[in-house]
């Protein structure tokens, strides 16, 4: 194999190192990448940006998949402060935060997936979450 020539000089390229190891955005974009690269928890982020609150147990009914499942990647997620938790009485409702990282997703990847969009799905039903003071709010999504 031959070896490949550089046009940097040697001390350009060590400043230029030490520069890339003093770049903690650059590990945490790669982090959060990371976690969005899981086709699950990019499915639960989608979830929580579409029906903006919603239960452990509700988001592993429409995964198909176990709660204990679930509520590992949201201990993933909440670590990244992507996932916020409110709690009702003895639920506990998810939600996005307004991570900098989650309004990417929202402007760059959800659109994407939005109803009638081509090679995307669509999410029918009605999500309801109950706010703490006890009035309830509804999203209705059509197929």
């Amino acid at each position: 194999m031959r070896s490949e020539r550089h046009n940097l000089p040697e001390k350009e390229m060590a400043q230029i190192r030490r520069k890339l190891d003093g770049t903690p955005a650059i590990d945490k974009t790669a982090e959060l990448i990371h976690l969005a690269g899981n086709a699950t928890r990019l499915k639960i982020l989608y979830l929580l940006d579409r029906m903006q609150e919603i239960s452990v147990g509700n988001l592993a009914g429409v995964l198909g998949v176990s709660v204990s499942a679930v509520s590992q990647h949201l201990t993933k997620l909440k670590a990244s402060r992507l996932v916020a938790t409110r709690r009702q009485d003895q639920t506990i409702y998810h939600r996005l935060t307004e991570h900098p990282f989650n309004a990417t997703l929202r402007g760059e990847v959800f659109p994407d997936f939005a109803p009638g969009a081509s090679g995307g799905g669509s999410l029918a039903g009605t999500a309801a979450a109950s706010s703490p003071s006890g009035g309830g709010r509804r999203r209705r999504f059509r197929a």
